[in-house]
């Protein structure tokens, strides 16, 4: 019978932690329906009723003598698999008696009394009861004890661990600050660093910018100096060129005339050593007369006329001063002539070594025109030979679409002569050009212009036909006519 189900629980706890747990965790109630064929037959499941303990502290509270009551009553549907199979209702009380005391026989006694008078409210039928209640036995009482001293140690565990943790997480907190002002110091520290760090490196950036800019200036001025530089050189090669054989024309000038002028000091030391010798053998013979005319005098013992003989001694005496002044001349001349000779000699020796230097120089100058040249040539006979290819596999493919054009209009018309095609083809080829004996303007003005380098080599008089350079452009000369003479 619904009407007479009861059910009571005892128990001492927080009232936080009971509201909780009755929130938590309702319920289940499930409703059994016994077979009537026999008393012990199986029970089956109507189904399950979910009745929500934590309902009643939404409900008012209602003053007692010794505590305070909440009471609902409501209405809860028995759900089998989802289905709902019934109605049952129910009413949810709670006697709050307040503070657990020390003396638990006096609150159970209370709870006794009151618990009695819920019962003879809630249910009508409790004189079937037996007459002992086991909340009035001992071991009850001792479990009551027992239960009320594990929530009490329970309790009494629950603060210490509360105030264990509370110590526990002030020290954390404090830790936990104090890491965190050592981390923000740091982060400061470390921001403070990156932003001198960025910038240095801002100021860097916009130094090597500068630098950068510098650097493109000075290269484009540096490109513009470069090259007003080289068309100064090549202007001053120019001019030394010119200077160089005008010098070399010069010197060669210079070269023959001092070559003349030393033939002619060479007749002139020649007839004055003759003369000279003229004259000492004449002084000699007139000493060697005088004396012999003195010896046959003074033999003879013949009378002389004194004046004939002091005039003939006078100018015995002028001639022979006269003969000594001119040899002394004479010697001057001739040193003088023979320091010249040697003074001509030298410039002639420096004049040499200028031209064999200057020969040199040009011989190197000439080497590098020739080998830029030949490499100039080199690179337009490749380019020639690779148009001439190209040409010729021209020719080949339209000679292969002329042949299939024709094959294809053979077959269209049958009835073609092969005159016509003959002739027609003849037409053809007749418009192809063929490889045309013509000469090679590029070998031609490469002949012209080493003919014309030989004869300006030879003009100069620094080059003679024998002359290595000279023998090197003959044979560069016969390899182009001989080329020449091939393609014609």
């Amino acid at each position: 019978h619904f009407s007479q189900g009861y059910c009571a629980f005892e128990l001492a706890a927080d009232f936080t932690e009971f509201k909780a747990r009755l929130l938590e965790e309702p319920l289940n109630v499930e409703i059994l329906r016994r077979s009537p064929e026999a008393t012990g037959g199986l029970d089956s499941s109507l189904g399950w009723a979910v009745i929500p303990l934590g309902e009643v502290f939404s409900r008012p509270i209602i003053n007692m003598t010794n505590g305070y009551r909440r009471s609902k009553d409501n209405i809860a549907e028995v759900k089998l698999n989802g289905k709902s199979m019934a109605q049952i209702s129910y009413s949810l009380v709670l006697d709050d008696f307040g503070v657990f005391n020390s003396s638990p026989t006096v609150e159970v006694n209370k709870y006794e009394e009151v618990n009695s008078g819920d019962i003879k409210m809630m249910t009508e039928n409790t004189a079937n009861k037996s007459p002992t209640d086991i909340r009035q036995t001992s071991e009850y009482r001792t479990a009551l004890e027992l239960e009320l001293w594990k929530a009490k140690e329970e309790e009494r565990f629950k603060n210490t661990l509360k105030h264990r943790e509370q110590k526990m997480l002030m020290v954390f907190a404090q830790e936990w600050k104090r890491r965190e002002e050592e981390r923000e110091s740091m982060c400061k520290k470390k921001m403070h660093e990156y932003q001198v760090l960025e910038d240095k490196l801002r100021s860097v950036l916009e130094d090597l910018m500068d630098r950068e800019r510098q650097l493109n200036a000075k290269e484009t001025n540096l490109s513009a100096i470069q090259l007003e530089l080289e068309r100064k050189i090549e202007l001053r090669e120019r001019d030394l060129m010119d200077s160089v054989q005008r010098k070399i024309r010069e010197a060669e000038q210079t070269l023959g005339g001092e070559q003349q002028r030393n033939s002619q000091l060479n007749n002139e030391l020649n007839l004055l050593r003759e003369r000279c010798q003229g004259l000492e053998e004449r002084l000699i013979m007139e000493q060697q007369l005088k004396a012999t005319t003195t010896t046959t005098t003074a033999s003879a013992v013949q009378p002389i006329d004194t004046r004939e003989i002091i005039d003939r001694s006078k100018r015995d005496e002028e001639e022979i001063r006269r003969l000594q002044f001119e040899l002394v001349r004479l010697t001057t001349d001739l040193t003088n002539a023979q320091s010249q000779i040697f003074s001509l000699e030298q410039r002639l020796d420096g004049a040499l070594r200028g031209r064999l230097r200057y020969k040199d120089l040009w011989t190197r100058a000439l080497q590098e025109v020739t080998r830029l040249r030949q490499e100039a040539t080199n690179a337009t006979k490749l380019e020639l030979q690779r148009k001439e290819a190209e040409v010729e596999g021209l020719r080949k493919e339209q000679n292969l679409l002329l042949r299939a054009g024709s094959c294809m209009v053979l077959q269209n018309n049958p009835g073609q002569s092969n005159g016509d095609y003959a002739q027609r083809m003849e037409g053809v080829t007749s418009t192809i050009p063929d490889n045309p004996n013509i000469r090679d303007p590029v070998l031609d003005a490469q002949l012209k212009r080493l003919r014309e380098e030989k004869q300006n080599l030879l003009a100069s008089g620094i080059y003679y036909e024998d002359d290595v350079l000279i023998m090197d452009l003959d044979k560069e000369i016969q390899r182009l006519q001989v080329a020449i003479t091939n393609i014609a």
